[in-house]
């Protein structure tokens, strides 16, 4: 039923734009609010997104090699895709929204008005307003990108100081080092800093130390 709640509310009613690595950013500059852009197999360094709602998706069975992904001012839905990096970012002008629905990420770092995260793997998440974690997995050992290192860490970072955030039914695993000096912000499942309002239900965290102190 959630996952149904997400994907009603989540995917735009436009048109449908297949792009390649040659015309991506062209075709994402000249695409309309509610546009699907579908990602042919291929290497995208960087992909920025201004103001704009647009869906992302690849487009057949061989998935798109997305280094990063930065939306500025945008309301963003990442429907069964994958990057290295996403990079959300409010605006003065209009409202941002982040939306991720079953994917693989490196790391995700939001400082949109509101984020969903749901049902995708991927290794770090940073938050910096309101949002919804749900379903997922976060892995702090597997690396999935070559541009995202693991090794120790904070798995979910919320870092907020008046936010509303729903962290619920993930499994957060691995986040450790061996290490024999001092360890500051590392090894960490879920961190809240800032005071926000967090709800925590649900999550299972499993192997996150230092093992060389056994802390």
């Amino acid at each position: 039923f959630f996952l149904s709640l997400i994907l009603g509310t989540t995917l735009a009613h436009g048109a449908t734009v297949v792009v390649t690595d040659s015309n991506a950013q062209t075709e994402i500059n000249s695409a309309a609010n509610g546009d699907i852009i579908r990602f042919m197999p291929g290497t995208y360094p960087k992909i920025s997104v201004v103001d704009k709602d647009l869906v992302f998706k690849h487009h057949g069975s061989v998935k798109a090699n997305v280094f990063e992904i930065e939306a500025n001012g945008s309301k963003l839905d990442l429907i069964d895709f994958s990057a290295a990096e996403v990079f959300a970012n409010k605006s003065q002008n209009r409202t941002s929204r982040l939306r991720v629905v079953r994917g693989k990420y490196g790391r995700i770092t939001s400082d949109a008005d509101n984020t969903i995260l749901a049902y995708s793997t991927l290794n770090y998440m940073k938050l910096t307003d309101s949002g919804i974690i749900t379903g997922n997995e976060f892995d702090g050992n597997s690396q999935f990108f070559s541009q995202v290192s693991v090794g120790g860490g904070i798995g979910i970072d919320i870092n907020a100081s008046s936010a509303n955030v729903m962290i619920n039914n993930n499994y957060i695993h691995d986040y450790k080092l061996s290490d024999n000096g001092n360890l500051y912000n590392q090894c960490i499942g879920i961190r809240i800093a800032s005071l926000p309002k967090v709800d925590i239900l649900n999550n299972y965290i499993k192997n996150c130390y230092d093992s060389s102190r056994h802390g």
